[in-house]
């Protein structure tokens, strides 16, 4: 009875373990034949999330242009995905994108940096801002010089 017990408790271990490093030996062994398949003009995603086109490849680097005439050199084991994957999944990538400011667009005025001397912790007479014009730097009698 014991050796049945001992026995189903080493299958109720080994087994998820078995089938997840079979899976994980899958998705490394995808992802080495797609670097070692890179071709001039298509667009992949490196391990850092830059999007950009192949240039050129050798034994060990790829070229990629991440803008117009920028060209970046990387590591084959760098690049991790095609970026046509992203496109055709939802445009442009994410929520992060979206919600960017459109170019030729201006900052409102509520936003900008011009109003920092607007801001209420920044008037001389409020007591929290840390301005005064007693020379006390603060609330705390540790902090009286």
């Amino acid at each position: 009875m014991e050796l049945i017990f001992l026995a189903v408790i080493l299958v109720l271990f080994l087994l998820p373990s078995i089938l997840i490093g079979r899976k994980q030996r899958q998705r490394q062994r995808q992802v080495v034949e797609f670097q070692q398949s890179l071709v001039p003009g298509q667009r992949v995603v490196t391990a850092g999330g830059i999007v950009g086109t192949v240039v050129s490849t050798n034994n060990n680097a790829v070229e990629l242009e991440v803008a117009p005439n920028v060209i970046m050199t990387f590591e084959r084991m760098g690049i991790l995905r095609s970026a046509d994957a992203l496109e055709t999944a939802g445009g442009t990538g994410g929520a992060a994108v979206d919600n960017q400011q459109p170019a030729g667009e201006s900052i409102p005025n509520s936003q900008s940096f011009d109003d920092r001397g607007t801001h209420p912790e920044n008037y001389p007479q409020n007591p929290e801002s840390g301005h005064s014009d007693d020379g006390d730097y603060g609330t705390f009698p540790e902090s009286k010089n």
